[in-house]
């Protein structure tokens, strides 16, 4: 496998984030209120650093994110890979216009919780690892 020099590589980022930025001008009312909750709900938390992984908690799902390239929603896999019609989904966008306004974990996961978090979405569409992490133990409430 060829490995890229760091100038190529730092190219198709810049690449990959003005792409996503064009297509942030174009998105429909639904998007935009989507975003909207997700910003303001600060549902967002980052599991694993290089690469970048999130986690949506949602209010009926949970979804995995790897920041401008991918998230598991339906939205994504129909509009984005399927149709085409969309280059990210909602969550992608507002994940892309976050800046600092999520919950960081990423640094007290060994490979095993890691995992387990993401097989939890997978499997059951919601993380009670996570949520139990990110609401408290009391009880598990759910934000």
């Amino acid at each position: 496998m060829e490995e890229k020099s760091g100038d190529t590589q730092d190219q198709e980022e810049l690449a990959t984030v003005n792409d996503t930025r064009r297509s942030l001008s174009d998105l429909d009312e639904v998007d935009k209120a989507k975003i909207g909750e997700a910003l303001a709900g600060r549902r967002f938390v980052k599991i694993h650093a290089n690469p970048d992984v999130f986690v949506y908690l949602g209010v009926d799902e949970d979804y995995i994110l790897v920041k401008d390239t991918y998230c598991s929603c339906n939205g994504f896999f129909i509009q984005v890979l399927g149709e085409g019609r969309k280059k990210h989904c909602s969550h992608l966008a507002a994940l892309h216009n976050i800046g600092e306004g999520y919950t960081d974990l990423s640094h007290i996961y060994d490979i095993g919780e890691l995992f387990t978090i993401i097989l939890e979405v997978f499997y059951s569409n919601r993380s009670k690892t996570l949520r139990q992490l990110v609401y408290g133990l009391e009880g598990s409430v759910e934000k």
